[in-house]
């Protein structure tokens, strides 16, 4: 299974190949530029549960945060799909999507992959998503 990290504007750069899955965090949504086997719309802002408790606001300003119903809905999707290519976006590919591809590699035993995004310089995966995930590995 291969899993990739983009920005919502560069969709176009990955063409969808085999069972093709793409998981969309994101609120906003652009046109999709290919056709994909499946899609999952996961519509949550980018903030953290320590952000949420030091601003309570944010939740009614700019939407609910990732929760552990969110991590369980899209790891049920993936092994009852069975993707051979996952493509996870957000807006700006930094911090949603790594952390919920960190978390699908982290689930999935692709331990290589799973530290590469948490570790790399590339991503900083929000804190929040990366917890919930860790807290369902077995």
């Amino acid at each position: 299974m291969d899993i990739f990290i983009i920005l919502q504007k560069s969709l176009d750069k990955i063409v969808p190949f085999g069972r093709s899955m793409l998981i969309r965090v994101t609120r906003d949504l652009l046109p999709l530029p290919y056709q994909y086997d499946k899609i999952l719309h996961i519509p949550v802002s980018d903030f953290t549960e320590e952000q949420v408790f030091l601003h309570p606001r944010i939740i009614e300003l700019h939407g609910e945060i990732f929760q552990k119903k969110d991590a369980l809905y899209i790891l049920e999707e993936i092994v009852a799909f069975r993707p051979t290519q996952i493509i996870v976006h957000c807006n700006e590919g930094i911090s949603r999507s790594p952390a919920v591809a960190y978390g699908i590699a982290l689930n999935m035993d692709l331990e290589n992959r799973a530290n590469e995004i948490l570790y790399g310089d590339r991503y900083f995966p929000n804190s929040t998503i990366v917890k919930i995930f860790q807290e369902l590995k077995i």
